[in-house]
């Protein structure tokens, strides 16, 4: 199980991905608390999904982009190929808190 806020095979959560997104395209640089590779595949597989969805011709920002996916259920830094596996579901399943997690 994954907490809230985490997509499914993603080991950082959604926020953090989004929060090095704006941070790449504001600063121009990879935030430094996190691996740059990773980091880098999702600068460019945001860049694939913007020109996936909205065309080659979309004029977006990789942070309007990503603003623009989650409106439409679409996880931004995806790979996937078929369509049923780049959207954002509800899991089968419900997300509870464990006993013990917070006071570590």
């Amino acid at each position: 199980m994954k907490p809230r806020g985490y997509w499914p095979r993603y080991r950082s959560s959604s926020a953090e991905i989004q929060q090095a997104i704006t941070h790449r395209q504001s600063t121009k640089r990879w935030r430094p608390d996190l691996p740059r590779s990773r980091q880098r595949q999702w600068w460019r597989r945001l860049g694939r999904m913007i020109r996936l969805v909205f065309g080659m011709s979309a004029q977006l920002t990789h942070r309007e982009g990503f603003t623009r996916l989650i409106a439409r259920n679409i996880i931004p830094v995806t790979q996937a190929i078929h369509h049923d596996n780049r959207h954002i579901h509800d899991p089968p399943y419900r997300i509870v808190a464990l006993p013990g997690a917070c006071c570590r």
